[in-house]
């Protein structure tokens, strides 16, 4: 297969269908690619010196939404005496691209 670096990497072209198929995982690509471009070759099977060229066009979606958290308004009371490095309120957000993908 043949396209610009990191296509190569993460995509494979059937060669007699021509589906074009995730080969690795995305989301170790380290330059983070939004867009993946994919060179297509057809040959002409009675003369395979007659050749056509296509470029396909992978765009992905990375990362959409930002963290969420789960108390939007946090409250805590505590006492005067209180002790030093006591746990007064526990924050927590989730990542909601992957709460997204759980429905």
């Amino acid at each position: 297969m043949d396209g610009l670096y990191p296509a190569p990497t993460f995509f494979t072209v059937n060669e007699l269908s021509g589906e074009i198929r995730l080969q690795s995982s995305i989301a170790t690509d380290a330059m983070l690619t939004n867009t993946y471009f994919v060179k297509l070759l057809a040959y002409d099977t009675a003369y395979p010196t007659m050749f056509g060229t296509a470029t396909a066009t992978i765009f992905v979606n990375r990362n959409p939404n930002g963290p969420v958290f789960l108390n939007q308004n946090c409250r805590a009371s505590i006492s005067e005496t209180a002790l030093i490095g006591q746990n007064i309120f526990n924050a927590t957000a989730v990542d909601a691209d992957l709460v997204s993908k759980r429905k």
